[in-house]
């Protein structure tokens, strides 16, 4: 019955940990965990070919797994109030990332590779995140016209 499902919203849950059994579902094409207590990502993930959409904004999540670069299709990532403190280079694989959200994060740099993902056109950070962006980093996103949106925490 449920092998069918293309979208699901488990948001405001407070799942501690990501549900596993989502990850069968080979036909989700959107995942909503937003809101939760989720500190990881399962490697399994990467069973979901046909994923284009994943929230996990506002969670306790500390890295991703290198497997997050096999979801090939994924279109947009909101990883929004976490504890990120660092990116996998994986995510240089995501070739349809249209857009990117991480703001209210702990990341200490921002990746090159960032500027080369062919589809990326916003990426959303807070404001004291936007110093930590290299000169050449800026100048990629700059040159591609890839649009960062600030966030004001303050």
């Amino acid at each position: 019955m449920l092998q069918n499902l293309k979208e699901i919203n488990l948001s405001f849950n407070k799942f501690k940990s990501f549900p596993k059994e989502i990850c069968s579902n080979i036909k989700l094409v959107k995942i909503f965990l937003s809101d939760n207590l989720i500190r990881e990502i399962p490697k399994i993930i990467s069973n979901l070919k046909s994923l284009k959409i994943l929230y996990l904004n506002q969670n306790q999540l500390i890295n991703l797994p290198s497997d997050i670069g096999d979801l090939k299709k994924l279109e947009g990532l909101e990883l929004s109030d976490n504890k990120l403190k660092e990116l996998p280079n994986s995510i240089k694989n995501l070739n349809s990332l249209k857009y990117l959200y991480l703001d209210n994060n702990d990341l200490e740099e921002f990746p090159e590779f960032l500027g080369d993902l062919p589809s990326l056109h916003y990426i959303r950070l807070d404001t004291a995140q936007t110093q930590k962006i290299s000169t050449e980093l800026k100048q990629k996103l700059k040159k591609r016209d890839i649009k960062i949106f600030r966030i004001d925490l303050g």
